[in-house]
């Protein structure tokens, strides 16, 4: 049994990961900002996922804030938690139209600190981190002015002018976390994820994910037109799918054999459809129409730049460069998934859940 940190628990991956955590037998240190409220949600949401009220006893809730200086953490707490050797970094102030200070203090400048706090008050071996699958489009860094080999060459500023503040801060804790975990020697684990959709068995899916608000306004008949092209697409990946891959992955032995060790796994599914099949799997559940009409990349970006049209038509223009027409290299992760024994679901088939789910849920 490992002892683990997980921030973000209360987020759609953090519980998701909290759930396969404690299916492995893990004990478990939740941050949370309003524990005596969170946690009980949480154990709550637990058991109605299978969780025995026995197995509860392995989750314990901490006080903490990322907006606060060193955490919000308190000194009691890091004694508690001085048994942790792996800490999961899922927390993220995930919103679009942040000012470069926010979405840096949160996205950044936490990260890097809760990497050294860990270190220094347990006996830290692994930090997972979340990033995602846009480092890997070399088009993208290349275009943005980053340059893999030499990112600390990269004017930051000017990329959060170009990408908006979530994806840029994103992309810059990415680089930086790596350099910290290097210069103090911990073994580094870097999930890049694609859009996550719903879980595999019943597509559930949390509301503020992009995917729900499409396919929201899909079911709504609110989505007159299909961005960029046939060709288009989001790529995806299931949200339990991606929980299981991060709670099974610090088992690997080789994850503790080297002082420091780097790992990237890109967690996504080349058999997701175009965007206009995917809308019309979702249409299909939800017994509606899909929209025909697509609308070019460029035009919606060219609208965007107006707020109160942008608004107006639901345009997020943040969002508008995940729509890719790349096929990408997941052999690594894929290889690394078959080892822990893992198999991808169907990604037709969980798309068609998450849209059943929304469905269910926008009519409670």
């Amino acid at each position: 049994m490992k002892t683990v940190l997980v921030t973000g628990a209360s987020g759609f991956i953090g519980r998701y990961l909290v759930l396969k955590l404690l299916q492995q037998g893990e004990y478990i240190f939740a941050l949370f900002r309003s524990p005596a409220k969170q946690l009980p949600q949480l154990q709550a949401w637990l058991q109605q996922h299978g969780i025995k009220s026995i197995d509860l006893s392995r989750i314990e809730g901490v006080q903490g804030d990322f907006s606060q200086p060193e955490l919000g953490i308190g000194q009691v707490d890091w004694q508690r938690m001085q048994q942790v050797t792996v800490v999961y970094q899922c927390a993220a102030l995930y919103q679009w139209n942040l000012t470069q200070q926010q979405a840096r203090l949160i996205n950044v400048t936490a990260p890097l600190r809760l990497m050294q706090l860990a270190s220094q008050y347990c006996q830290l071996r692994r930090f997972v981190q979340i990033s995602g699958y846009m480092l890997k489009v070399e088009s993208h860094l290349q275009k943005l002015g980053i340059d893999r080999q030499q990112p600390d060459q990269t004017n930051w500023p000017q990329v959060y002018k170009k990408v908006g503040s979530y994806e840029a801060s994103k992309l810059e804790t990415h680089f930086v976390i790596k350099d910290a975990a290097r210069q103090q020697g911990i073994a580094l684990t870097l999930i890049l994820p694609a859009a996550i959709i719903g879980d595999s068995q019943h597509g559930e899916l949390d509301a503020a994910q992009p995917i729900y608000q499409t396919f929201r306004d899909l079911l709504q008949q609110k989505l007159a037109a299909i961005p960029g092209s046939s060709k288009h697409r989001l790529p995806m990946i299931s949200v339990d799918y991606v929980a299981e891959f991060m709670a099974k992955i610090v088992s690997v032995p080789e994850s503790n054999t080297q002082k420091y060790l780097l790992q990237e796994y890109l967690l996504l599914d080349n058999a997701t459809p175009s965007l206009q099949q995917a809308l019309e799997i979702a249409a299909t559940a939800g017994q509606v129409k899909a929209p025909k009409k697509h609308i070019p990349i460029a035009v919606l970006q060219w609208l965007s730049r107006w707020r109160w049209l942008a608004t107006k038509l639901n345009i997020a223009a943040e969002a508008l460069p995940f729509i890719r027409t790349e096929h990408f290299d997941t052999r690594q992760a894929d290889d690394m998934a078959q080892k822990l024994g893992l198999h991808k679901p169907a990604i037709a088939d969980v798309i068609q859940k998450t849209a059943f789910y929304v469905q269910q849920d926008l009519s409670r």
